[in-house]
């Protein structure tokens, strides 16, 4: 398989940034694939809670074209933990600009969402692509994720296509359709984006911006997070209004099922776990199932089964007689 220079840019990357999936595909993905040889590099915001971790500062000042003239962030570079056999050393790229992102939370706090979003993932994505040209980097395919660096296969079809960067192959997963990036169509300048790409096979979507829609048109190839999920989507059940737009882009939308780091979710060396277990040796499978109940004060019964939900919806479900 030839080496392939790929660019990942998401709104979160275990450790740096997690509220759920999108952070632990982004922290353990791009280290798998280094390890079968490929040029990785990660892209994401400097968020307060990046501050955190060790990070070198680049000498770079980096100059993002946005509507109404340049932005500028500074640029610190990390490295991806891994945990993946034979993976190099993944850098992490983290854009600051402490307007846009030192704040409380990543995408709002208890307010609701923050009402610059548009501008701070605009940044993101524009400010990706700037940083590739700053480090000589030439990506062969930029993976994006969700609404927030959804951006990035449009600007490669448009204000990029004439350069390097615009001979990219670009990616998009989703891992949530329910987050599309909805914004009202007066903010489309903000991304420093023409008007002209602002119909229905591109960000419009019911007299706004729709961003997920406008990546889901551009994207060389969308993924989802399981194959079952790919077909699901493209029905309105499960489309979220989006089931014509992946079904319009047929065989382009693929399932990939969502994998696990299996040196970091395994029960024989788990020290988060109240005792170790293995599938020859399940020993510890009892005492970590009482604990459990314990820390969810439910009844420490060995003799019912405790069943976990991934669900939209709190629960906490727990068999009796």
């Amino acid at each position: 398989m030839p080496r392939l220079k790929i660019l990942f840019v998401a709104s979160e990357c275990v450790p740096f940034a997690k509220t759920g999936g999108l952070g632990d595909v982004v922290g353990a993905l791009p280290a798998a694939l280094a390890s079968r040889g490929h040029d990785v590099r990660v892209v994401l915001p400097r968020y307060r809670s990046a501050k955190a971790h060790p990070a070198r500062k680049l000498d770079l000042a980096l100059a993002v074209p946005l509507g109404g003239g340049e932005r500028w962030g500074a640029v610190w570079e990390a490295t991806l933990p891994s945990s993946a056999p034979g993976a190099g050393a993944v850098p992490v790229y983290l854009l600051e600009n402490d307007f846009l992102y030192d704040r409380s939370g990543i995408y709002g706090d208890a307010g609701g969402g923050y009402g610059d979003n548009l501008l701070r993932y605009a940044f993101l994505s524009r400010g990706a692509l700037a940083l590739a040209r700053a480090l000589d980097f030439a990506p062969d395919v930029v993976h994006v994720h969700d609404w927030q660096s959804s951006l990035i296969p449009v600007y490669l079809d448009t204000v990029e296509a004439a350069g390097p960067l615009g001979r990219a192959a670009s990616v998009l997963t989703i891992h949530n359709l329910g987050y599309q990036g909805w914004f009202d169509k007066d903010e489309l300048p903000v991304t420093g984006l023409g008007w002209e790409v602002f119909h229905d096979r591109g960000l419009e979507a019911f007299d706004r911006l729709n961003l997920l829609k406008g990546g889901l048109y551009h994207a060389t190839l969308v993924s989802t997070v399981s194959p079952r999920y790919a077909q699901e989507i493209r029905t309105p059940d499960f489309g979220e209004g989006l089931d014509g737009v992946l079904r319009d882009r047929g065989g382009d939308v693929i399932g990939v099922l969502n994998g696990i780091d299996e040196a970091v979710w395994n029960p024989q060396t788990d020290l988060h776990l109240a005792a170790r277990y293995s599938a020859e040796d399940l020993t510890g499978k009892a005492a970590c199932k009482a604990a459990l109940q314990r820390q969810l004060a439910l009844p420490e019964r060995a003799d019912v089964p405790l069943i976990g939900i991934v669900s939209d919806q709190d629960a906490e479900v727990q068999l009796g007689d």
